[in-house]
């Protein structure tokens, strides 16, 4: 298991600059963090991954939870951990409300 910090929602990735659709800056930061973690916390996933996230963040209930889970499989990706989310046949993620900013632990595994 691997703590990163809570994403960012799905909803705040992208803006428009010069008229082309780009990442934000903070979602940029956001994923460099999370995918140095990764590397470093999970060992690369081989096979159909089964991913469990619990994420523990000041989340507005107006947020949906599955545009918390976006972005960490992105970051699974890119940091080399599962091939790709196309192939992941099972996703659980819950959530815990705190004041603070927050964190969330990620599990991935192989079924």
């Amino acid at each position: 298991m691997t703590f990163v910090p809570a994403p960012p929602s799905t909803n705040k990735i992208w803006t428009v600059s010069a008229g082309r659709m780009v990442r934000r800056k903070a979602y940029r930061r956001w994923m460099d963090e999370a995918v140095l973690l990764l590397r470093h916390g999970l060992p690369e996933i081989v096979g159909k991954p089964s991913i469990a996230v619990h994420i523990e963040a000041n989340l507005d209930r107006r947020r949906d939870l599955d545009n918390v889970i976006k972005p960490i499989l992105d970051a699974l990706t890119k940091a080399g951990r599962i091939p790709d989310d196309r192939y992941i046949d099972h996703i659980e993620i819950t959530r815990t409300d705190t004041p603070e900013r927050g964190w969330c632990a990620v599990l991935a595994t192989w079924r």
